[in-house]
């Protein structure tokens, strides 16, 4: 997405559907599940924010 990144580097954004995904094995898998999960909820908001242009 040209507006930012999505992170963790196993999210990504789906144009069709106008969502990032980020799957739950992903999360689960993780050895910091928290901290996985944090990072794309951030990320995420971050790139909603530029959008927003707040």
């Amino acid at each position: 997405m040209k507006q930012g990144k999505v992170l963790p580097t196993e999210a990504y954004y789906i144009e069709v559907l106008g969502q990032f995904i980020l799957q739950y094995s992903a999360v689960q898998n993780s050895d910091n599940p928290e901290e996985k999960l944090l990072e794309f909820l951030r990320s995420t908001c971050t790139i909603g924010v530029k959008l927003a242009n707040l």
